[in-house]
């Protein structure tokens, strides 16, 4: 496996290497899939944890686990643990003797083994102190906090002496990389697959979790557990293996055409090819089902992924008895293919860490211990008491950003001075708005709010400001309605049904959280029984370049639709997640709908009578080109997926579905093929989304003429461009 290199200011990362560093891996795990389909427990398992019965996770858990590679073979199970305060010192300590720590000439060695220790500790605890100076002179904490962040940093200081003198002895040569693996345990709900944008980096194992006891085929049914007891919640309109597809999908339209912007070559004249991130698929429940039946799945997940784009990104695909966790020579074998597979993973993401780094980043996690989020002056304050410069803080954040160490939005202006040194803290805040109901921590009084945000997407300020009242970031609840309208999971409403009129402040729309459409329902052709079109144009479709619609473009396009001047989404009714209608300058209506393959759009004219004077045709023209607009603005995070607008073609029976792709600058009068090459005619309603060359005679746009007629007029047209 080729070795990756994180992307920082390389200026800024050569300079901190030269005034000593410590090599290290740095792994994100994260787990996968479906709700109730093990993800907790496959830990559990991966930690030597017996099985257990594992409450269902929302948004997702955090923790952090270090080990070391231990040479012998059959050791890797008994060197995962939990990662505690002493092994920072551990670490620091072993590799004190490849440190550059003079500070009279760079790249000088320590020599005298016993001043080592003393400089490891002293950024530490020197930081840790000026840290709460600060917060004194500030005068922003209370005396009582004060005494508990000193007490932390006495105890840091005198925990690094004593381990760097415990281990002074035992670390005489070169060590091997110590890994630091941050691992999430991510919810398996829906509304998962649209929020894990905003956590994505490429430094990241992935583990995909399915329910190999189920039929792959079968349709999805949300599962949750609680209070020791399975919950049934909604079917979706997807099969356990599409759903596992969409995960893969996901990950790589997201990063890895990005990987190549994210990531930088150590060496401008090294050959490296980064090649992270990395996925592995695994089977649940081996234990219920055959081994017939094993190699069936196996096969099913052959024929499924590796043909597909994202199978380059598959490390390994088996299934695992999660009922023989832990349970050393007994327990399964997959659980060590996996850990294996990991700690090859780890190997080739080896980066040489500056010292003064990782000063700094401990420091920040014994503060947050106790205060999960930094200003960005304290943070500055801290990194210069590391010896690290102000001007080179933000490499630093974004050096531990992208290994999901803490979370910096540098482009959320609310929260540009903020640092969220614990993840859990954003992850918990998250929580308390997607947590169902059954859950018990919903206010009665707001059980207004609560209803318009789950049938109808809507959260509103009396919400937010409640449920987020105790935030302790600086712009307050607002603020973390800035990160889900930064990472387009919603958008501001101005115009709201009239029973909403009541509740004063914002409104914002989200439609990930809504529930789906039955398949049963047709999203592309129903129409709302209380809108009769009186003119309306053929069904107009999008297509992308990877064959499906990729995970999350279609709520983040909704999005970038309700916040388009004259488009307003209807909610004053039933609305479901993959289909949305929304109203368009009074008069007009477009009706937006997801299937795995494709979206489409429905447009329609309501009433004769239009205040803006335009006329229906050129209305689907202006669509047309805002929906080409659309679609760039939300490809931008999805650099690796092109999408067209297109018909469908039914030039022959027995082909499969495919489609006529309407290039740039294409008119009523070009010739159109479809992707079988064949010559396509366009009908009278599919002429309204395309220009023409020639006048539409009026009768036309008034729909006073028939079907017939009007394909009698449009061939005319046509003769006549064709004469001139």
């Amino acid at each position: 496996m080729e070795k990756c290199w994180l992307f920082v200011l390389l200026d800024d990362y050569a300079e901190a290497l030269s005034k000593g560093a410590v090599p290290g891996a740095y792994v994100r795990l994260m787990f996968l899939g479906a709700g109730g389909s093990g993800k907790s427990s496959l830990l559990d398992g991966l930690m030597n944890v017996p099985l257990r019965m594992a409450e269902t996770t929302v948004v997702a858990d955090t923790r952090t686990v270090s080990f070391q590679w231990i040479k012998a073979a059959d050791s890797c199970e008994e060197a995962w643990k939990e990662h505690t305060s002493s092994d920072v010192a551990t670490r620091l300590a072993a590799h004190s003797r490849c440190l550059s720590l003079s500070s009279e000439r760079a790249g000088s060695y320590i020599t005298n083994w016993d001043s080592a220790p003393a400089v490891v500790s002293f950024g530490l605890a020197a930081s840790a102190v000026a840290f709460i100076k600060h917060q004194v002179r500030g005068k922003q904490v209370s005396r009582e906090h004060r005494e508990k962040v000193s007490a932390i940093a006495s105890t840091a200081y005198n925990e690094i002496i004593k381990e760097a003198k415990k281990h002074s002895e035992q670390h005489q040569g070169k060590h091997n990389p110590d890994v630091v693996m941050h691992i999430w345990d991510c919810g398996g709900q829906p509304v998962f697959l649209d929020i894990l944008a905003a956590f994505l980096t490429p430094r990241t194992m992935f583990l995909l979790l399915f329910d190999a006891s189920s039929n792959l085929e079968e349709m999805y049914q949300e599962k949750w557990h609680h209070n020791g007891k399975p919950i049934m919640g909604r079917e979706q309109n997807i099969t356990h293996l599409q759903l596992l597809i969409q995960w893969l999908q996901l990950i790589h339209c997201s990063l890895i055409e990005k990987n190549e912007h994210l990531l930088l070559q150590a060496s401008p004249s090294s050959n490296i090819i980064p090649k992270c991130p990395r996925a592995m698929l695994v089977g649940s429940r081996k234990d219920q089902i055959t081994p017939e039946e094993v190699e069936g799945v196996k096969s099913q997940l052959q024929s499924a992924c590796d043909y597909a784009s994202f199978s380059e990104i598959i490390v390994d695909k088996l299934l695992v008895d999660n009922t023989k966790a832990g349970k050393g020579k007994e327990e399964d074998p997959g659980y060590q293919k996996i850990r294996e597979n990991i700690t090859e993973f780890a190997k080739s993401l080896v980066v040489d860490t500056p010292l003064a780094w990782i000063t700094f980043r401990q420091v920040l996690q014994r503060v947050a211990e106790d205060k999960p989020i930094l200003l960005y002056s304290e943070v500055v304050f801290i990194a210069e008491q590391c010896q690290i410069p102000t001007e080179v803080v933000p490499s630093v954040l974004q050096f531990y950003h992208q290994l999901g160490a803490l979370l910096h939005y540098a482009n959320v202006p609310s929260l540009a001075t903020t640092i969220i040194v614990e993840p859990q803290w954003l992850i918990n805040q998250l929580r308390l708005l997607l947590m169902p109901d059954w859950f018990g921590h919903r206010p009665q009084h707001l059980k207004r709010f609560w209803k318009w945000f789950e049938e109808r997407g809507v959260v509103v300020e009396g919400l937010y400001q409640e449920i987020w009242k105790d935030c302790e970031l600086e712009g307050g609840p607002q603020a973390l309605v800035d990160v889900l309208l930064h990472f387009d999971l919603a958008t501001e409403i101005n115009e709201c049904p009239y029973d909403m009129l009541s509740s004063r402040g914002r409104k914002y729309f989200m439609p990930c959280v809504l529930k789906v459409k039955p398949k049963s329902e047709s999203t592309e052709n129903s129409e709302p029984p209380q809108f009769k079109p009186v003119r309306e144009a053929a069904t107009l479709y999008m297509c992308f370049s990877t064959g499906y619609v990729p995970p999350g473009f279609f709520v983040r396009l909704v999005a970038h639709m309700s916040n388009q001047e004259g488009y307003t989404p209807l909610l004053d009714r039933e609305v479901y997640r993959n289909s949305i209608l929304f109203k368009c300058r009074d008069i007009d209506r477009i009706i937006v709908s997801e299937s795995l393959e494709s979206i489409s759009v429905r447009f329609f004219r309501v009433a004769e009578r239009n205040r803006h004077n335009i006329r229906f045709a050129e209305s689907c023209i202006l669509l047309q080109r805002e929906l080409v607009s659309m679609c760039k603005n939300v490809r931008d995070w999805m650099s690796c997926v092109t999408s067209n607008l297109a018909f469908p073609c039914t030039c022959s029976q027995s082909a499969p579905r495919h489609f006529v792709v309407l290039e740039p600058g294409v008119s009523c009068e070009s010739n159109l093929f479809c992707a079988l090459h064949q010559k396509y005619e366009l009908s009278p309603q599919q002429r309204f989304w395309l220009p023409s060359e020639l006048p539409v005679h009026p009768c036309i746009e008034d729909g006073s003429l028939t079907e017939t007629e009007m394909k009698l007029v449009a061939k005319r047209f046509i003769q006549c461009g064709q004469g001139d």
